[in-house]
Formats: structure tokens, sequence, C-alpha cells
């Protein structure tokens, strides 16, 4: 009963998208401390987060910032990233495949295959108002990490010979340190890289409706999205989403 109760505690400090600010005094009033302890108010958090249940986005409670700390910075983030690459990899031996030419395994970038938890480790790990300028400044220096088991995975598949196609949200201005940045981590040998094109930016298009036109393109083009990998439900819902999809965590931001 008291996880019931945390689950729906939890859901009373909805932010209205990515990049708007709860104020602590809503982060307070959504947690009866006669009702719940923080540990509990934090793990339903993320729980709900993971799970897409928070309707209108959400942005980390000032409270639960140590907890998320410790998630990412104690080896816990990195294993469960792990566990479902792992997932992948075992999903790609067991596949029997026809059309060898046009076989394709799609991804994401941030929080997919390239990590930006040094810029979020200096802006309290999700619990601050998205900055865009800021945030294009970390992505210009074209220095994030690859997540290590992604990595890993898509020399796999380069090496069995699949089409990796990259997707992001990315703007198309940003192709160059992006590519960069790829191969400084480690990528070679993908397909295509498809990045948001002025056009696409100006209509205001939802990550889901921008990244399932994109995926309808490849379909179009004859490729078959065996795979789909992102951190974000965006990446991985809509259409042509791909035969099997696989959702890495992220418990530092929402993008619809």
């Amino acid at each position: 009963m008291k996880f019931v109760v945390a689950l729906f505690a939890a859901l009373h400090f909805l932010s209205t998208a990515r990049g708007q600010s709860l104020h602590h005094e809503e982060l307070v009033s959504a947690r009866d401390p006669s009702t719940t302890t923080l540990s509990r108010y934090c793990s339903s958090f993320q729980f709900n987060a993971e799970v897409n249940n928070f309707v209108n986005g959400w942005l980390v409670p000032g409270e639960c910032v140590s907890r998320i700390k410790r998630y990412i910075e104690k080896g816990q983030y990195a294993a469960d990233v792990e566990a479902v690459i792992n997932q992948a990899r075992i999903y790609v031996k067991n596949l029997t495949v026809t059309n060898e030419a046009k076989k394709a395994w799609v991804l994401d970038i941030d929080e997919t295959s390239l990590s930006n938890v040094p810029y979020y480790r200096t802006h309290s790990y999700g619990a601050t108002k998205f900055n865009a300028t800021e945030f294009n400044a970390w992505v210009d220096q074209a220095s994030a990490a690859a997540l290590a088991p992604t990595l890993s995975l898509v020399k796999e598949l380069v090496s069995l010979r699949w089409n990796v196609i990259f997707i992001t949200g990315r703007p198309e201005s940003q192709r160059q340190v992006t590519v960069k940045n790829l191969k400084a981590a480690g990528y070679k040998g993908w397909t295509k890289l498809l990045l948001k094109s002025a056009a696409q930016t100006n209509a205001r298009m939802t990550a889901m409706a921008y990244k399932s036109s994109l995926r309808e393109g490849l379909v179009k083009d004859g490729y078959e999205i065996w795979g789909n990998i992102g951190d974000q439900w965006s990446d991985i819902s809509g259409s042509a989403a791909g035969s099997k999809v696989f959702k890495l965590p992220n418990p530092l931001y929402f993008i619809p």
C-alpha cells in the first residue's frame, strides 16, 4: 500500500516539458512525509520517468538529485545500459535475415551512442532548466565519450555488414562536430547520419513525429529496420520503429 501511495505522490510533480522549471515549493508539496519517505518518493519518480508515465514531461526533483547522482556515478546506470545492449546482442545473434544488403539498425546519439553525463554533472543532474545555448556549446566541443556497450555493439554490427543508421534530434548545423565526436569516440563504418533540417526544426515537430518520418523514408528506400535503440520513448515509438526496440535508461531529461 505504501508503494502505491509513493507512486501517486510522484505523479504530482509534473513539469510542462523539458526545459520548464519546477519551484521548490511545488516539489515539497508533492511529497507528504507522513505517507512516504524521500527514498521511496525518488524511487517512484525514477520508475515513472523510465516507463513514460508522466503526462506532461518532467524535471528531476531537487530533492532527488543525490539519488540520480548515485545512480549515474556509482555503476548502476552503466550496468543497466550494458544489460539492455546485451539483450540487443542476443537478439542479433538469433536473427535470420534474407535481405542482407538492406538490413538496418537505427540508433539515437545523445545518451544512446554518446554520453553527455559530464554536461549534466555540472547542471544538477537534470534538476535545472535546460539551457539550449549551454548545451550546444558542450556539443560543439565534440568531446562526449561513447557509451561503451553501445560502441561494442555497433562494432559488431558493422563487422556483420549491418547498415548502422544514426538518427538524432541534433540540427544539421551540428553535422561536422557530431561526425568528429562519433569518430573520436570510436565509431566508424556507419551507413547514414540523419540530423534535423532547418525546415524540420521550423515545423516544430515532436521528436517522435520527426524520427518516425525519417524511418519511414528509410523504409521507402528499401531498408529493413530490424533493431532500434534509444534512451527516449520518442526514439523508439511511432511508425517504422523497427522489428524490435530497446529502451536505454535516462533519468536526466525527457524529450516528447
